[in-house]
């Protein structure tokens, strides 16, 4: 199980240089609009659609099954395309991580740095590697030209690994992967035979090739989900019946989803069962006091429409017809329940609920953060109250909850991070906006009520 510990971008969007965004297990993004939030979100789902981010290429894809970005010039800082990109990632494998013990495990640190090309798709031009113990590093540059190569060098070893060739073992996926396992195989055999203390970080790296496949396990839940349709043609939406880890962007439920049918997805959250999808949604809902029932009813041959039965009056309504708030929490629900070991990223998980529901949701991100990291965009404080109010009963460590608030300045995006003390308290003052608000609202009614007496 992967987790982000920190972000920095460099020339990326709105950032034109920022300090690292710390990240945690359950991890709230907030501030203004058009301050830079999503984009920190995107960059690791640019990487991990790219295959950068697990070393399966060397080739960008800013449009794909996670995000887009357009091109190159679309991404850089104020569309201008001379300086480089530069996204860097601290990565964590957290398999051990237990609310008893809430360390990350062994991390590394990962750079990319992208150039701009005329074809605005733009090229990778070096990655590096670092252990985060000892500080040794790992470093993969380009070289050539037309046919690029790229040199692979740890201490005193160095190969060259060409992603286009005609033999099978370099054209496959993990072919990069691979090259750069022997490179550190060789140099933790050198190094054991010198007794050197960097064999534990050379060891460390190798172990962290194989965690990355999690990064293609990667989620998101987009702010601009589907709305509500009274019905839907029979057979639509067939790709969304997929198995759980290789879905990445959660949208809309469709009617095929909720059939209880040998080809409907399932969901594996109990050990001795598997749990359909229609059954978690609805329980997620009756959480949520929307609803006790969801479930696909045919309308003809060639029409099939959702059905929703309210918690208290148990009277089944189409899904249009229930209020919007329904539609656009289903596919948090869904992507909540996935056992993809990858980040997972939510915007706006709040739309269109009520308080009480809100806080709810609050609760289900912090039990989902317990299985996989949740990074969530967000402007409602009620999640991150509930947040703070399993810190202080002692239902989650601290160390478990991370705020990055990020605005604008007059040169690009800025990034604070805010965190949680044991008590449920903030670590520092919040910058302006967000929970202030509600503050200088009340002491603004509270002083017009003394002007009136």
């Amino acid at each position: 199980m992967l987790t982000i510990r920190t972000l920095r971008l460099s020339n990326f969007r709105g950032f034109k240089a920022s300090a690292p965004a710390t990240l945690a297990p359950l991890t709230f993004l907030v501030g203004p609009n058009s301050s830079g939030k999503t984009s920190v979100m995107h960059s690791y789902m640019f990487l991990a659609q790219s295959g950068l981010a697990s070393l399966r290429s060397v080739e960008p894809a800013w449009q794909g099954r996670l995000v887009d970005l357009g091109s190159f010039n679309d991404v850089a800082y104020r569309h201008l395309p001379f300086s480089p990109i530069k996204i860097e990632v601290t990565l964590s494998d957290s398999r051990l991580r237990t609310p008893e013990s809430p360390s990350f495990g062994p991390s590394v640190r990962i750079g990319f740095i992208l150039r701009s090309t005329p074809n605005l798709v733009g090229r990778l031009s070096s990655i590096w590697i670092e252990d985060c113990l000892t500080g040794q590093r790992l470093d993969i540059s380009r070289t050539g030209g037309r046919r690029p190569a790229f040199k692979i060098s740890i201490n005193e070893f160095s190969e060259t690994w060409t992603p286009i060739q005609a033999d099978r073992v370099a054209a496959h996926p993990d072919a990069l992967k691979w090259t750069i396992e022997r490179a550190l195989r060789r140099a933790a055999k050198l190094e054991s035979i010198r007794k050197d203390r960097r064999t534990a970080a050379v060891t460390r790296m190798r172990y962290f090739l194989y965690s990355l496949g999690a990064v293609n396990e990667t989620q998101r839940v987009a702010s601009g989900r589907a709305a509500p349709q009274r019905w839907h043609a029979r057979g639509a939406g067939k790709e969304s019946l997929r198995p759980y880890w290789a879905q990445a962007l959660f949208a809309e439920i469709t009617p095929d989803l909720l059939r209880e049918s040998a080809e409907a997805p399932y969901l594996y959250r109990s050990r001795t069962k598997p749990i359909p999808v229609a059954e978690t949604l609805s329980k997620g809902l009756g959480r949520l006091e929307i609803a006790d029932h969801l479930m696909a009813q045919d309308l003809s041959v060639y029409h099939t429409a959702i059905q929703v039965r309210d918690a208290r009056t148990h009277i089944p309504s189409n899904i249009s017809d229930v209020g919007y708030g329904a539609s656009q929490i289903l596919p948090v629900l869904w992507a909540l329940a996935s056992e993809a070991r990858g980040p997972l990223f939510i915007e706006q998980p709040e739309i269109h609920l009520h308080p009480k529901a809100q806080a709810q949701v609050g609760n289900m991100l912090i039990e989902t953060s317990a299985l996989r990291q949740v990074v969530v965009e967000t402007h409602s404080e009620h999640l991150i109250n509930q947040a703070r109010i399993a810190i202080a009963e002692k239902r989650l460590p601290s160390s478990w909850v991370a705020i990055v608030y990020v605005d604008r300045g007059r040169n690009g995006s800025v990034v604070t991070n805010i965190g949680v003390d044991p008590a449920g308290d903030f670590t520092r003052d919040w910058p302006s906006g967000f929970f202030p608000e509600r503050y200088e609202d009340a002491m603004k009614l509270a002083g017009l009520k003394g002007q009136g007496s």
